[in-house]
């Protein structure tokens, strides 16, 4: 089943239910920060932070590629508190996808 999200945040609406998503969270020196501290850490360790941080709000794009693919199964694959964060999956429309696919 496919979960489609219906209702986005706004700029005034941004972390209020999670403080994790506050804007001020996301300023460019913290992103050089996070960058960092990642850069060498495998996805699952990526992925159990996100699902730790950001847990119901957490959601990840794909486009069906290898690398998003590989990516579903390590979600699919996390454990305990991170797989209890339950992440919304979404489709990029890519143009890549064969017609019969598509149809689907």
């Amino acid at each position: 089943m496919t979960h489609i999200a219906t209702t986005f945040p706004t700029a005034s609406t941004m972390g209020q239910a999670n403080p994790a998503i506050a804007p001020h969270r996301w300023a460019p020196a913290n992103l050089t920060h996070l960058a960092r501290r990642f850069e060498k850490q495998s996805p699952q360790t990526l992925l159990n932070w996100a699902a730790a941080t950001f847990g119901q709000d957490l959601a990840m794009a794909t486009g069906f590629g290898p690398s998003g693919v590989v990516l579903m199964h390590m979600v699919a694959e996390m454990n305990g508190a991170q797989r209890r964060a339950k992440p919304t999956i979404f489709y990029l429309q890519t143009d890549l996808l064969f017609p019969e696919t598509m149809a689907l």
